[in-house]
């Protein structure tokens, strides 16, 4: 690629974060963006940034692709295989959305590597219910080894379970939001769509995963 893009997006990220009033992973994230992997080690050969999603039925399926299909468009536009990703679930090969659609082709949780750039877990309604120590492990591994963490739509309170949002600014889907002040008074909040907070990143609902 003749031009550096990173500059811009740096920039563009840095103004947005204005608007949403936390601290931010803009450079990181604009690496990322740009072929970069999260040690900021520049690759000649551009290494693929490697992005997990976890299911926790039953997962929000347009924040899910909302927040994939950027990446996929990424890979198109520049030829090259700058971005894979594979989602993941608990126990089941097949896992059932919000809006009844089942998704067929997941991969177990147990067989999730550790060493991810990028790790998001995508939940829906009652993500109060998805408390689970082998989820909690691995997410603490991946985090150890610097990864980005970040939750779609209710997810926030899955992280927050886990004591991964301890700290950090985070928001919610705005149902939650009441009842996620309380529960978890060691996390603030922020009435915004998304908050990237160091190496952590929240959005507040489906369409709120393609901002």
């Amino acid at each position: 690629m003749s031009t550096d893009t990173a500059p811009v997006d740096m920039a563009r990220e840095h103004r947005r974060d204005r608007r949403v009033g936390c601290r931010s992973v803009a450079p990181t994230v604009a690496k990322l963006r740009d072929g970069v992997p999260a040690n900021g080690v520049r690759s000649r050969t551009r290494p693929t940034t490697k992005i997990g999603v976890v299911l926790l039925p039953p997962f929000n399926a347009l924040a899910t692709m909302a927040f994939l299909d950027p990446f996929r468009a990424v890979n198109y536009l520049r030829g090259g295989n700058l971005y894979s990703w594979e989602t993941y679930s608990l126990a089941h090969p097949s896992i059932r959305a919000s809006n009844d659609l089942t998704f067929a082709v997941v991969q177990p949780l147990v067989d999730a590597p550790d060493d991810l750039d990028v790790v998001m877990v995508s939940s829906s309604w009652a993500p109060e219910k998805h408390q689970n120590k082998q989820l909690y492990r691995w997410l603490r591994r991946c985090v150890s080894r610097g990864a980005i963490l970040g939750g779609l739509d209710t997810d926030a309170v899955v992280l927050a379970h886990a004591g991964l949002l301890d700290g950090f600014t985070a928001t919610v889907h705005y149902e939650h939001l009441g009842a996620f002040k309380e529960l978890f008074p060691d996390t603030s909040t922020s009435e915004v769509l998304f908050v990237m907070d160091r190496n952590r990143m929240t959005c507040c609902g489906d369409h709120a995963a393609s901002d």
